[in-house]
């Protein structure tokens, strides 16, 4: 995230609302040590926009971990956006210009992240294959990171059709017009009933994007309804990518 050659102390910080039960510090600050690096990884709670940007440009500050809600909104504020950022529509990764530290560049690595966990789980007999791009997939939720999940179930894991559940119609709407600039564009189909799922294919893949909190509105109940159509199917999804609190809601309701 910020160049290995600077060895002066610096922070890097996980920036977002929620952040705090995050393993992310204990992770980052052993690999500091293990890299003789004198750099310390916060979960940093930011309320607003500003607090990030303010963050991100203290002296002290190596570079960020964006987290939801502002992986679509930071990026308007920053100096420069990697190829992938852009055409992903989101960033999660900001760190400075080595040639000009008063500089801030924005990346999206969230898609290598979700590609490398699906590869890890399932047979390759039964993935799907390029030049077989039949097999729907599916994702929870139209945030920054389910833009990332789109570039990499359809370009990478060839799942150009993506089944997409998500309480709020106007975020499918921002989602759909944003990965337009993912080629060849992906179909987006938006779920909003198990009405709708029973006429469908299974899908291979589920990733979730969500925070594991329980549904309570009837548009969130709706949505995991609709979830659970899917996975109870007599042929479920070959692999589930989710958070902690989605496994145990899953073994709660098995």
């Amino acid at each position: 995230m910020a160049n290995l050659t600077t060895h002066a102390d610096k922070t890097l910080h996980l920036a977002g609302i929620g952040v705090k039960h995050s393993i992310a510090p204990l992770m980052h600050n052993f690999i500091a040590k293990s890299l003789g690096l004198p750099w310390t990884f916060h979960s940093t709670e930011c309320p607003t926009l500003d607090d990030v940007i303010d963050l991100v440009r203290t002296p002290s500050t190596a570079g960020l971990v964006v987290t939801m809600p502002y992986k679509n909104a930071i990026m308007p504020r920053l100096d420069h956006l990697d190829e992938l950022a852009t055409v992903i529509g989101a960033c999660n990764n900001v760190h400075r210009d080595p040639g000009d530290g008063t500089k801030l560049i924005g990346m999206n690595t969230d898609w290598l992240g979700i590609r490398g966990c699906l590869l890890e789980r399932g047979a390759e007999t039964t993935r799907p294959q390029e030049g077989n791009n039949t097999v729907p997939t599916l994702l929870v939720g139209a945030g920054g990171a389910s833009r990332a999940a789109v570039y990499a179930l359809s370009v990478h894991l060839h799942c150009p059709t993506v089944y997409l559940l998500n309480r709020d119609d106007r975020e499918v709407e921002d989602l759909i017009y944003d990965v337009k600039k993912i080629q060849p564009t992906p179909t987006i189909i938006h779920i909003k009933s198990v009405e709708q799922a029973s006429n469908l294919s299974s899908p291979y893949y589920v990733v979730g994007t969500v925070p594991d909190f329980p549904p309570k509105s009837d548009s969130e109940l709706a949505v995991a309804a609709v979830l659970e159509h899917f996975l109870a199917r007599p042929s479920p999804p070959g692999v589930f990518l989710g958070g902690a609190g989605w496994r145990r809601r899953l073994q709660d309701s098995s």
